[in-house]
């Protein structure tokens, strides 16, 4: 799995790498015929027509070959879910043939325009860079033994076959007696260039592989953490589901003595002790509903229920008028608000009722007077759903910590409000399985705003 994911990661880099490699070229190519162009009238810097007339054909050529590439790479990116390790072979097999030609292309150009003297020659610095990015280490040094070769070369025809070198007049190195004929000039620049090329290859190779060694811990650390987080889903799955047959029974055998009139029999004490159990079995009850729910979110099980077109006005909609009456009692004013009542989306009902119903009961919860506004609109592909109130507020340093597992701020655990603490775990769990976003803001003492981008479409498709 860590491979899988380490590959494919790696993959992804050297694609963008190679794409990025060949559209650096086309503006090499531009920068190559506005030079040819442009040189003798910008610098006085002479170059012979013939000179001229073979470089543009050269950079031709690199247009030419720099299309092939670009339409291989297209076809490797088609394999990008099948092979992810064929598509990181092929992708450097490019990066290498990419290198070798531009090498070959730039060392014909550089003789054409002045030989060792011309500065350009730095170009093949950048070659050797790429080649140690991209390729393993060995490879990367057979990119440097041939540019150091092809610099060779380039400087015996220079000294053996002088007029094979196309001078650069009105270059300052461009001497009576050239340079490019000095033997010691000629294995000067050669020795500096070649120890240059191999440094480069081969610290550039070790950054890379010390990155690629750190994406795989990094992935495998990443992988441990899901896998514990499996675990702990399925523990308290089963968990939960142990606790409430007996809680269930526990319930229903208080609810049949009270149904029997006896318990009027009771002390007032007894009577309370009854209602206390009562209340803190349901409690318990909700609270073992909520685990459910959120390990079968997490452990994708929540499959009652396909994705289909609702009506989302609809649903929230009646979602909040389950809060209409607590509401009432408590004198808060309970506004919804719909800028479109024909939108559709494709959802689990019951996701977006949880995310409202959670949403909308923390609202209720703690808001002691004032009013909730729920307003739903559409923005686009995204639906956004906000739920305001003017309520308690959540504490700075509590809004880090809010999303967290059976977590409750400060100023909501001293209310006499009930709650297991998952609710909003559950509202963010549903909302990332959909593809969506969740935010809020808060200010202690004057409210708190929840807003939640959904997907109009695509997020609840790709997950069903």
């Amino acid at each position: 799995m860590v491979r899988e994911i380490s590959d494919k990661l790696h993959e992804q880099a050297i694609i963008g790498r190679v794409s990025w490699l060949i559209k650096l070229r086309w503006l090499a190519v531009v920068g190559m015929i506005g030079t040819v162009l442009f040189v003798d009238k910008l610098f006085p810097i002479i170059l012979p027509p013939f000179a001229k007339h073979w470089m543009l054909y050269i950079a031709l050529l690199i247009a030419g070959y720099n299309c092939i590439l670009l339409i291989r790479l297209r076809q490797v990116q088609r394999q990008v879910d099948v092979d992810p390790a064929m598509v990181i072979r092929c992708a450097q097999r490019l990066t290498h043939l990419q290198i070798v030609a531009d090498l070959i292309c730039l060392t014909v150009i550089l003789d054409l325009s002045g030989g060792l003297i011309n500065p350009l020659c730095m170009f093949m610095l950048f070659h050797i860079a790429i080649a140690g990015i991209i390729l393993p280490r060995v490879q990367a040094f057979r990119v440097a033994l041939l540019a150091s070769m092809l610099l060779l070369v380039m400087g015996m025809i220079g000294k053996l076959i002088p007029h094979w070198r196309v001078p650069l007049r009105g270059f300052p190195f461009e001497l009576s007696d050239p340079l490019t004929e000095n033997w010691f000039y000629i294995f000067a620049i050669w020795l500096s260039y070649t120890i240059t090329f191999f440094l480069i290859a081969y610290f550039t190779t070790g950054v890379s592989g010390q990155l690629r060694d750190a994406l795989d811990n990094l992935e495998r650390a990443n992988n441990a953490l899901r896998e514990q987080d499996k675990t702990k889903s399925r523990f308290l799955r089963v968990v939960a589901h142990q606790l409430r047959s007996p809680l269930a029974a526990i319930i229903s055998l208080i609810h049949a003595y009270q149904d029997t009139g006896r318990i009027n029999n009771l002390p007032s004490e007894c009577r309370d002790l009854f209602e206390r159990i009562e209340c803190r079995g349901q409690s318990m009850m909700e609270l073992i509903g909520d685990l459910l729910r959120l390990t079968q979110i997490r452990e994708n099980l929540d499959q009652q229920e396909q994705v289909r077109e609702i009506n989302i006005y609809q649903t929230i909609l009646d979602t909040v008028q389950m809060f209409s009456h607590q509401a009432a009692n408590k004198g808060i004013e309970l506004n919804v608000w719909f800028e479109d009542k024909d939108t559709t989306i494709l959802a689990r009902p019951r996701d977006i009722t949880d995310i409202v119903a959670n949403l909308v009961s923390n609202a209720v919860k703690y808001t002691k007077r004032g009013r909730i506004e729920v307003l739903g609109r559409r923005k686009g592909d995204k639906y956004i759903l906000t739920v305001s109130d003017t309520g308690i507020g959540i504490p700075e340093e509590a809004q880090s910590k809010l999303f967290d597992e059976f977590y409750r701020a400060e100023n909501a655990r001293t209310t006499s409000e009930p709650s297991s603490g998952l609710g909003l775990n559950i509202v963010q769990a549903i909302v990332n399985k959909m593809g969506g976003k969740i935010s809020f803001e808060s200010k202690v003492g004057q409210g708190t705003t929840f807003t939640v981008e959904l997907p109009i479409t695509s997020g609840n498709v790709r997950k069903n």
